[in-house]
């Protein structure tokens, strides 16, 4: 099966004919499944909105998962056109890398080939415990299924993630990538973060040059009650212009700034 990767259209295939669903958000999030029980998989992705936190059924909107076990190798694979999911509450939640079940809440989730019911390939992770893979010759051959201790959150699937600067903001969408500004502070909307945005003449052209550090001259010990007080030159954010972001001037200066995943780099 190929790896999963982010699409801007998804298709899938019914008797030979594409049919597209839809166009997936820009802030969605894809996560990898590669889960074994006993000795069946589930392998393929899905798809949330983004959300962080709990997980509702409106909160999933795509996935392929492809179910095997030594007596059905090639497997089943369930997407949105032949397959649905269920039993989506409390238990389930979702980090910018993991989608987990935790056990002992209400709930879980189940993805199944519809109509969802026995002797139909399925994927059970409940609340109470139970981690199940069901083929499709089931019930003429057992489950694939454990039970797990409900202390423990199940890990269903993961997304790798990537935080250069260490600040919690993803780099996909950090604006400024190489150093930390937990707040994202950005105050004159160009997509780069002060932190890291000394283009501050007026019109940015993406370069640190003369003309911000005349900018950042007039500026200079100014806080926000100060007449000459300009937030695009406290680039620190610490509601004052001084030595500190002249320093980050000097660390960017004759080049662009940034970098950021929002604006010029």
């Amino acid at each position: 099966m190929r790896s999963p990767t982010r699409r801007n259209c998804v298709t899938h295939s019914v008797s030979g004919l594409a049919v597209a669903l839809f166009a997936l958000p820009a802030y969605a999030n894809e996560y990898v499944v590669s889960r074994t029980v006993n000795d069946a998989t589930a392998v393929g992705y899905i798809v949330t909105d983004g959300v962080i936190g709990q997980v509702t059924a409106d909160n999933i909107i795509d996935w392929e998962i492809t179910l095997s076990d030594p007596q059905n190798p090639e497997g089943a694979v369930l997407t949105p056109v032949n397959s649905a999911y269920s039993n989506i509450s409390l238990g389930v939640s979702a980090t910018a890398s993991e989608i987990l079940v935790s056990f002992g809440a209400s709930g879980g989730v189940t993805f199944c080939v519809t109509p969802c019911n026995f002797g139909f390939a399925r994927w059970l992770v409940s609340a109470s415990g139970v981690n199940a893979i069901e083929e499709i010759d089931f019930p003429s051959a057992p489950p694939s299924q454990i039970g797990v201790s409900t202390a423990m959150p199940l890990v269903i699937a993961t997304r790798e993630t990537a935080d250069s600067d260490g600040d919690g903001v993803e780099d996909s969408s950090d604006n400024c990538v190489d150093a930390v500004n937990v707040s994202q502070l950005d105050t004159d909307g160009d997509g780069i973060g002060n932190q890291c945005d000394p283009d501050i003449a007026e019109p940015n052209d993406c370069q640190v040059n003369f003309a911000d550090l005349g900018i950042q001259k007039n500026a200079f010990f100014s806080s926000p009650a100060s007449p000459n007080w300009n937030p695009d030159a406290d680039l620190d954010g610490d509601d004052q212009v001084s030595f500190s972001d002249l320093g980050i001037m000097k660390s960017l200066f004759f080049g662009p700034p940034g970098p950021s995943a929002t604006g010029c780099n």
